[in-house]
């Protein structure tokens, strides 16, 4: 993805990161959605809630890390320290446990 490092707006280059890492991938229990769409929703809710640039970036690329086979070496290659500190803090480590359970332990955390 060498040329998305060139672009300059983080927003923008976030989205194209995050769409082309999960290109070809659908939601969980949703086989005709794409796995973008959820991220995009994400980031458009803190859009109008008038979040910060390295935010809104996080939020699309927050499922990267855990759903493709893009690490978080990779985030912080292409991104800055805060954004790729907001994709770590936002990326489950363990995806054996149920929905339920993850999510309790990320409000634990």
């Amino acid at each position: 993805m060498d040329f998305i490092q060139k672009r300059e707006n983080v927003i923008e280059k976030a989205l194209m990161f995050a769409t082309l890492a999960h290109s070809g991938q659908v939601r969980k229990g949703e086989p005709n959605m794409p796995a973008i769409v959820h991220p995009v929703q994400v980031a458009q809710i803190l859009i109008e809630y008038g979040a910060d640039e390295n935010v809104i970036a996080a939020a699309y690329l927050h499922d990267v890390v855990e759903d493709t086979k893009y690490t978080l070496e990779d985030i912080k290659r292409n991104f800055n320290e805060d954004i790729a500190h907001l994709v770590e803090v936002a990326t489950e480590k363990d995806k054996s446990k149920s929905w339920e359970e993850r999510k309790q332990a990320k409000i634990d955390d």
